[in-house]
């Protein structure tokens, strides 16, 4: 009878769980909804050692609830590194830069992987196409790339350019990946933009022509011609220099059709920073060159 009547308590258990759905009171990553993360925010919390930090990234669901907590190592609170670097979002993985530059999955808050080989605070970050991350460090490196995977492909304490004192480059404030060809970096120090190959890492300093964007209407055109070539597949017959402003040039690309003049695009080419925007449709772009 005693039998009977335990099996009778563990069906109606079951069946009771069936219908409302029973779980563990245990969590997994801090996770008090098991919903999806769809906001994230990174905070510094100090640690038992004196003037030490470490970073505490925190993911909530719809409902604000902690969907999972990530920690990074520990790290002084110095001159040079004075918190937790939010990157933001890239390559579908979070970003921090702390002891170390971690690269967290967004979907279980796990380490995908760490990189401690440049320590230090980013003055400055971008990312190509590729999702090959381009830093700079206000105290050092100039240059470094790190892939998609972690890997340090390249870091440059100084740079070694003909005709200037590696000495004079720092304090670099901006970094930007402008196309396949050229990596820019903006120095405090010398007042000096130097242009680098993505894939190299190899750096020279712009020249006036390349910093200013002094081109004749020749070459503005060439330029406005192979960007349309690029973007679209096909090359517009006639290219003129319609306007200018500086360094900003409305370029107009046409065609004679003898009884009327077709239009094919109209270009606001930007020489200081070499990128276009077409005007009809708003769509920006770099520029070809």
């Amino acid at each position: 009878m005693r039998k009977l009547l335990i099996i009778s308590v563990m069906i109606v258990t079951l069946i009771f769980c069936l219908l409302t759905g029973c779980s563990s009171d245990s969590e997994e990553n801090g996770s008090s909804s098991g919903g999806k993360a769809v906001s994230y925010t990174l905070a510094t919390d100090d640690c038992d050692t004196p003037d030490t930090g470490q970073g505490v990234l925190i993911a909530f669901d719809e409902n604000n609830d902690v969907v999972w907590t990530f920690k990074t190592g520990e790290f002084p609170y110095t001159e040079l590194v004075q918190k937790a670097e939010d990157i933001g979002i890239h390559n579908g993985m979070y970003y921090v830069a702390a002891d170390a530059l971690y690269a967290v999955d967004l979907e279980t808050g796990k380490e995908v992987w760490k990189n401690d080989e440049y320590i230090g605070a980013y003055s400055s970050y971008d990312f190509d196409p590729d999702g090959n991350m381009y830093a700079c460090g206000y105290y050092g490196p100039p240059l470094a790339m790190i892939t998609p995977d972690g890997d340090l492909k390249y870091y440059y304490k100084t740079l070694s350019i003909d005709g200037y004192d590696p000495e004079d480059f720092y304090h670099p404030y901006y970094i930007e990946y402008v196309n396949d060809n050229k990596v820019i970096i903006q120095f405090e120090g010398n007042n000096t933009t130097v242009e680098a190959d993505p894939h190299t890492g190899v750096a020279f300093v712009q020249s006036d022509s390349s910093a200013s964007g002094t081109y004749t209407d020749e070459e503005i055109c060439k330029i406005a011609s192979d960007t349309y070539y690029k973007l679209n597949g096909e090359r517009p017959p006639l290219v003129a220099v319609d306007s200018s402003d500086g360094n900003i040039v409305t370029v107009r690309l046409y065609e004679d059709m003898s009884d009327h003049i077709a239009t094919w695009a109209w270009y606001e080419l930007n020489l200081n920073d070499m990128t276009g925007k077409d005007t009809v449709t708003g769509k920006t772009f770099d520029l070809v060159y």
